[in-house]
């Protein structure tokens, strides 16, 4: 049989057919582990290989104190500077002379209502929350109102658990079967090494902002080119971890 094989290696070889054949052959396996750990190969190894050693790795899980996060990168504004998602743009090294706009973290009304509701004691109910998400929520707007008033139910007793926990959990500690720190607390890392918010995770970010957490784990979103040397520090988990 190892004859057969190597016949047949010869004849696509003599035939040029050999790197179609194997292509054919390892397409499957390729795209099943490209699906397991995606951007492994697009993001990290390319990464590496123009940026050193230092350089993120797609959906990266990085450390940082909430304090420091002050601003805030909008989603429409990743999607004008690279022409992708937030979803695909975790470990992108970019330009950061290239970002018009940022805005200041506490303008942003989930960050505020947040911080009314555990830290000041106001209720959702008058803070209204169940009408702005279904104003401004593309993902809850067609929920009915009971379903988001046990979201916000689910909310009161996440906080509650972080509290008594004294951290947040990462997204593996969560969910074993996530890739990395995909879909957490979205941080990029700007000009001089500046963590900025990209909009996703608010609710656990405020919920560190209110219980003064000094580390948090944070999901990797766009980095400045000149800001890379800056994440080796972002990669140390707090004591203990």
């Amino acid at each position: 049989m190892s004859y057969n094989f190597v016949d047949k290696l010869i004849y696509h070889f003599k035939s040029r057919t050999l790197l179609k054949v194997l292509n054919n052959y390892f397409k499957k396996p390729v795209n099943y582990f490209k699906g397991k750990y995606p951007g492994l190969i697009e993001r990290d190894l390319y990464n590496k290989i123009r940026y050193g050693l230092s350089a993120p790795l797609n959906h990266e899980r990085i450390w940082i104190n909430p304090k420091d996060v002050k601003h805030v990168l909008v989603p429409s504004e990743v999607k004008r500077i690279t022409g992708k998602t937030r979803n695909y743009t975790s470990g992108l090294i970019i330009d950061w002379d290239k970002v018009e706009k940022v805005r200041p973290l506490f303008d942003e009304y989930k960050i505020q209502y947040c911080i009314k509701h555990w830290q000041d004691g106001e209720s959702w109910e008058d803070l209204d929350v169940i009408n702005f998400l279904r104003k401004n929520s593309k993902k809850h707007r067609k929920k009915d109102i009971d379903e988001l008033i046990e979201r916000f139910e689910m909310l009161d007793k996440a906080f509650e658990e972080v509290k008594n926990e004294g951290r947040l959990k990462t997204r593996q500690e969560i969910a074993p079967s996530n890739y990395r720190e995909k879909d957490g607390i979205l941080i990029h890392i700007g000009k001089n090494g500046e963590p900025v918010f990209g909009s996703c995770g608010n609710h656990r970010l405020a919920m560190a902002l209110i219980l003064e957490f000094e580390k948090i784990p944070a999901w990797i979103g766009l980095v400045d080119k000149d800001s890379i040397k800056y994440l080796d520090q972002y990669r140390k988990p707090p004591a203990g971890l």
